[in-house]
């Protein structure tokens, strides 16, 4: 067997280090990391030729405890397919071994898929590579995060793909030591069951996992799968499961397993949840401190996507939200649908919730309109609901706003159409400057080009970004460029405020 003594780096470690930090830059605050980028300029490319070298390097691994691997941005060209082709030699085996066997974390791929607008490298080949690292630092990794690329195409050709072999190989092998486990994939619900499944039928001991994020773009997890998922992970104390079809069966079966440890909860487009199995689970669940189950029928399923926000979702009560604050008393974050009620219906309990963070979902509501809210608010994310539709109701808009006194962030999409286009921007005038500590961030959604019409006249930012209804691009523009010498700490009257507004309109004719 090889030993790590058996290679002597030529460099001292520290100037090994100076000179690949140079041509492959690492993240701040994560250092020793090895960040392996794409391909897509001169430096990188010389990046992926030394990639195979860098493997057999003890001084620099010896180092590592991280490695970051943003593959759906690689192309799937010569010199990539040679750099990986040069890690599957049977002579690098040993050595592989010898230089992983330590490694801690491992990332594949950018934090949330995006459509490829990039050439898709070759996932057969690298989805090789990552799975037989998975296994040589199978004893040591803690953290393991896989992202694919949502590949343009169908799903029906990619069925059987490579992703897949991730999870069954997380499944298959002992892993002692990982906690945390997310992975974005496109292999059907059944792989997954039947990945569950096999483990359970071995009668291996439970995995140590207790932080889950699985989200599946091909197909929705089904309950059974759900199930198999707890079963062989018992202490999980995060799940967060995107595209799911769970019923009252999964909800119940994740209480009686996973209830006194659990403490953050996000089933996203959930089947069909009834409150009374809801008011059920939170009385299992007294740990809990993030709750998200939005709610989708069948029928609205079929018709559209699981992420549009005019589906049927769960109806919350005054006494939902009651036992919700009785049950779980160190709940601190919320995502509340909206849809099927009014708003005055929790009048009542929300604002006796001790949260710290609130997300509203309430399609065509203003927001002077909601009702009252916990005044231990720091983070407060209102969508689609509607700005202001008169300069009075933006005073009452702000009235709210200024009530909350530990508000630190603020977060409200809005359905603008160019005629409200001056309330908007009197609303955040009246943000930016009457609540100078808060971070904010106001999204206009607009038809069409409208918004690449008017951006220059909405786009400024105090300590908050503007922004189109995708969040693709993020319009930044100091206030001072449209206000020179406003002072941004003090308070904006309503007449001020028009003035403001039309100011800001004048100068952007002239411009034009």
């Amino acid at each position: 067997m090889t030993s790590r003594d058996d290679f002597r780096p030529d460099l001292p470690p520290e100037l090994l280090t100076h000179i690949l930090t140079f041509l492959i830059p690492t993240p701040p605050r994560h250092p020793p990391i090895w960040d392996v980028p794409s391909s897509k300029n001169s430096r990188n490319n010389v990046a992926h030729i030394l990639f195979p070298f860098l493997l057999v390097n003890s001084a620099w691994f010896h180092a590592t405890s991280k490695l970051y691997w943003r593959t759906q941005v690689c192309d799937s060209g010569p010199k990539t397919e040679w750099a990986l082709r040069v890690l599957r030699w049977s002579k690098h085996g040993e050595t592989l071994g010898t230089y992983h066997a330590h490694l801690r974390e491992l990332h594949v791929g950018e934090r949330t898929p995006r459509p490829a607008r990039e050439s898709p490298l070759n996932w057969k080949v690298s989805m090789d590579v990552v799975v037989k690292l998975i296994r040589i630092s199978a004893l040591t990794l803690t953290r393991l995060c896989v992202s694919e690329a949502r590949v343009q195409g169908d799903w029906e050709g990619r069925k059987k793909d490579s992703m897949s072999t991730v999870w069954e190989c997380v499944l298959g092998i002992e892993m002692p030591c990982l906690k945390s486990f997310k992975l974005v994939t496109t292999c059907s619900d059944m792989v997954l069951r039947q990945s569950a499944s096999h483990r359970i039928q071995r009668r291996s001991e439970p995995l140590g996992i207790i932080d889950l994020e699985l989200t599946n773009l091909a197909g929705m997890i089904s309950d059974e799968t759900i199930i198999g998922i707890i079963t062989i992970m018992p202490h999980l104390r995060t799940l967060f499961l995107s595209r799911t079809s769970a019923t009252d069966v999964a909800l119940t079966a994740l209480s009686t397993t996973c209830g006194q440890s659990l403490r953050h909860l996000s089933l996203h487009a959930a089947g069909s949840v009834q409150t009374e199995s809801l008011k059920s689970f939170l009385e299992h669940t007294p740990n809990l401190r993030t709750l998200n189950i939005p709610k989708i029928s069948p029928i609205a399923q079929s018709l559209s996507s699981p992420f549009d926000p005019s589906v049927t979702r769960l109806a919350w009560s005054d006494d939902l939200l009651l036992s919700l604050g009785e049950s779980c008393p160190h709940l601190s974050t919320l995502d509340l649908d909206m849809w099927n009620i009014t708003p005055p219906t929790l009048e009542k309990s929300l604002q006796k919730l001790p949260i710290e963070n609130l997300r509203l979902y309430k399609l065509g509501t203003p927001l002077q309109t909601l009702p009252s809210l916990p005044h231990t608010l720091r983070m407060f994310i209102a969508h689609y609901t509607h700005l202001a539709s008169s300069i009075e109701s933006v005073n009452q808009s702000m009235g709210i706003l200024a009530g909350l006194p530990n508000l630190t962030y603020l977060n409200v999409t809005d359905r603008v159409r160019r005629h409200k286009k001056e309330l908007g921007t009197a609303f955040i005038v009246r943000v930016a400057f009457s609540l100078p500590s808060v971070e904010f961030v106001i999204g206009h959604e607009c038809g069409g080009d409208a918004f690449g019409e008017y951006a220059k006249s909405w786009g400024f930012e105090r300590n908050g970004v503007v922004y189109d209804k995708d969040g693709l691009e993020m319009v930044r523009k100091y206030i001072s460029a449209y206000f020179p010498g406003v002072d941004g700490t003090r308070s904006v009257g309503r007449e001020e405020a028009r003035d403001i507004v039309r100011e800001m309109a004048a100068a952007t004719d002239e411009v034009e």
